[in-house]
């Protein structure tokens, strides 16, 4: 059986810092890698979301299995505690997802089978993950990639056709407000999202 290909994308990718925005406020968009990765994506369409857990649920709605996520994001989302996440079941997870583990609960579902993280070139402080040892998932593949080096290796012969679907995530919490309503533009987003999107905003930084 052919595995999905799902594009999984967080908006705070295409800056200058993985930083919280009260930390990093003046945080840089990095235009070239952005259009960049327009031009390779240009025939997806992106569902959008507020908060990148919202991706699990759309996952689930579509009843996605064992899917290959390419996950593009200076966060891998698989921070949860072991202990916790090995006693998970598909009754119990509900209140533990969060924007910081939902890749790893979609793993532990099996929704996802392969998961490729591409995170920017710059980004050399991360976190190795190793799902089998460290959460007992054996049957999941995880790889890492910079973007240059996802570029280099694969773009080529890259077919875009493969993608089933994609999510982009805003992610209000790391990024300035000028560059939301960027995002807003670029992605025809309704009222509806941009007043979910600068609450959701509001809420974060005043916690």
């Amino acid at each position: 059986m052919k595995h999905p290909v799902i594009l999984d994308v967080d908006f705070d990718f295409f800056f200058d810092s993985e930083d919280w925005i009260t930390d990093f406020p003046n945080k840089s968009l990095q235009e070239e890698t952005l259009e960049s990765f327009s031009s390779i994506f240009k025939d997806i369409s992106f569902e959008i979301v507020v908060s990148h857990d919202e991706a699990l649920y759309l996952w689930q709605k579509e009843n996605y299995r064992n899917i290959t996520c390419l996950h593009i994001d200076y966060h891998h989302d698989w921070h949860i505690d072991k202990k916790i996440f090995k006693s998970l079941t598909s009754q119990s997870f509900g209140e533990m997802v969060n924007c910081g583990n939902y890749a790893a609960i979609g793993a532990k579902l099996g929704i996802i089978k392969n998961f490729i993280w591409i995170r920017p070139d710059d980004h050399n402080d991360y976190e190795i993950i190793n799902p089998r040892e460290s959460y007992s998932l054996n049957e999941i593949s995880f790889m890492y990639l910079t973007w240059s080096e996802f570029k280099n290796l694969y773009l080529q012969n890259f077919d875009t056709s493969i993608i089933d679907s994609g999510i982009m995530c805003l992610s209000p919490d790391f990024i300035p407000e000028k560059s939301m309503w960027e995002f807003f533009k670029r992605f025809n987003c309704t009222d509806e999202f941009i007043s979910k999107s600068l609450l959701y905003r509001k809420k974060a930084l005043q916690s």
